[in-house]
Order: structure tokens, then C-alpha cells, then sequence
């Protein structure tokens, strides 16, 4: 979004970006507060660009991983939840629920949102609704969240991305120690978004990343998307990787490949840039 307003000598009319709206989507087993909590130093960092940081609660108690404090409990919500059959197999539910109550709530905000800042299970049912609704969502920042394991989550996420025209310009942030979500997954579907989808890699576990870098990797990210529609590629060093797509593909003098084979081989190649 941007707006005219005029400049500092107040004699002409320039074209300024208007500041941006976030929807906040936490991940399983965390709340609206607690993301709120975690995200902190970020969103002072994005508070010349982010005018306001919109946070939800999921509709669902959550099932599992549950403190022992029976109140603190009740405060643990996620976007869907499953349950474990005695033949092994694992059935999530509750995503319709979650998909139909997040559309209620953008259909009724008078404002809108230009981007989403969602975490792990939030980053899935972020980019699901990028996707379903593109012309809504100017971009995304997408932390630990990847291309679901389970079959029908996956195809909800396949079938979002395919059908949908031009998808959002997105970060996809993942860590190269997350024993919760495979790195691989990020990286797959960062391989399903295409090219407007950029990565960024760290050397933490499943978390919102605190340092600096991380900071300035996301600042970039929303100046350079609020202030062009031009794509930009940016430079990588041990700690920062923070590429465009075809850049990945580039640097691996590879052409795009099936999701899987092009997941495998660009978080080798971002292992080796370490």
C-alpha cells in the first residue's frame, strides 16, 4: 500500500508506503499472548514499517504436550489437532474449523491486512490463506512452518498453491537444529510457493530467531516488498542465508526440479554455505 503525501519541503507530491498490518498466527500449543511475548524484539524492529500487529487465539483446545496446571491448559490452543489410532495411524482434525473461522474474521475487518507473521501450525494456516486469498495478503513470514507430512493437510496445501494465480512474496524461515519441523519440509514448500518465495536459514532449533541478523534479514524483507514490487536478491554469509528462489537454483546449476529432489539439494547446499 502506499500513499501521496508531501515532502519535506511541503511543495510536491511524492509517493510515501504506508505502513503495514499484520495477522499473528501462533503455533501449536501456544496462544496469542504467547506469541505476542516471543515475537517482541522483532516487531520493534518492524515498527517502522508494521503499523499494527493483529494477534488470534485458535479455535481449538489443544489435545496434547499439556502442562500440568490444569489453567495454565486451558490457554494452549491449535489450528487443528489429531488423535492416534490403536493401529498406529495418526488423524488430524480440525482444520475446516480453523479455515472457516479465519475467513469469518478477514471478511468482517473493515481494515484488512497486507501480511501474515505465522509460526510452525500458524505458518501452515498462513500460508494456506495467502494462498486461497492472494489479492488480500501482500506477504508473508512464514517461521518453522513447511509443507505438512500428513496426506490430507498436504493436499489442502497443494491444491491452495496450484490453483491460486501470482502467490504472495514470502520469507520461509527455518532452523537447521528443528527436531520439530524438518528443515527439509520448509524447504519444500518453499519449492511449492516458487519464485516469489524467499529462504532464510539459522543454525537454532524451533523457535522465533532473536538475533540481529534475523532482525535485518525480516527488516529487509518487508522495506523491500513495501517499497517495490521488484524481486531483489540478497547476499548470504555463515549465518545469513536469504535467497530468491531461482537464485537457490542458480547457485545449484540446477532447473527447477520436483519438489521433493529440489528440497534435498538446496538445504544441502545451504548446509555447505555454514
Amino acid at each position: 500500500r502506499s500513499v501521496f503525501g508531501l515532502d519535506s519541503a511541503g511543495s510536491k507530491l511524492v509517493l510515501e508506503p504506508m505502513p503495514f498490518r499484520f495477522l499473528c498466527l501462533h503455533g501449536y500449543g501456544q496462544s496469542a499472548d504467547v506469541f505476542r511475548s516471543r515475537t517482541g524484539s522483532l516487531r520493534r524492529a518492524l515498527k517502522s514499517h508494521v503499523d499494527e500487529f493483529v494477534f488470534l487465539d485458535a479455535p481449538h483446545a489443544c489435545k496434547h504436550f499439556l502442562p500440568d496446571e490444569p489453567e495454565e491448559a486451558k490457554s494452549r490452543f491449535g489450528w487443528w489437532d489429531w488423535v492416534d489410532a490403536p493401529d498406529g495411524t495418526r488423524h488430524r482434525f480440525g482444520w475446516d474449523a480453523s479455515e472457516a473461522f479465519l475467513s469469518a474474521f478477514l471478511d468482517s475487518d473493515e481494515r484488512g491486512f497486507d501480511g501474515v507473521l505465522g509460526f510452525s501450525q500458524g505458518a501452515v494456516a498462513g500460508s494456506i490463506l495467502c494462498a486461497k486469498r492472494p489479492e488480500q495478503f501482500g506477504l508473508a513470514i512464514l517461521i518453522a512452518g513447511g509443507l505438512p507430512s500428513d496426506l490430507q493437510m498436504q493436499q489442502i496445501m497443494v491444491a491452495a498453491c496450484t490453483s491460486s494465480g501470482a502467490l504472495p512474496k514470502s520469507l520461509h524461515v527455518y532452523g537447521a537444529a528443528d527436531q520439530l519441523v524438518d528443515p527439509q519440509k520448509v524447504l519444500d514448500l518453499v519449492a511449492l510457493w516458487g519464485s516469489s518465495a524467499e529462504v532464510y536459514g539459522h543454525s537454532g532449533g524451533h523457535m522465533v530467531p532473536s538475533t540481529k541478523e534475523f532482525r535485518d534479514a525480516v527488516c529487509t524483507f518487508v522495506q523491500t516488498t513495501c517499497c517495490s514490487n521488484a524481486p531483489v536478491t540478497f547476499g548470504t554469509s555463515s549465518s545469513l542465508h536469504l535467497l530468491m528462489f531461482d537464485e537457490l537454483c542458480s547457485a545449484m546449476q540446477v532447473k527447477y526440479q520436483p519438489r521433493r529432489s529440489y528440497a534435498s539439494n538446496a538445504y544441502s547446499h545451504a548446509k555447505k554455505k555454514k
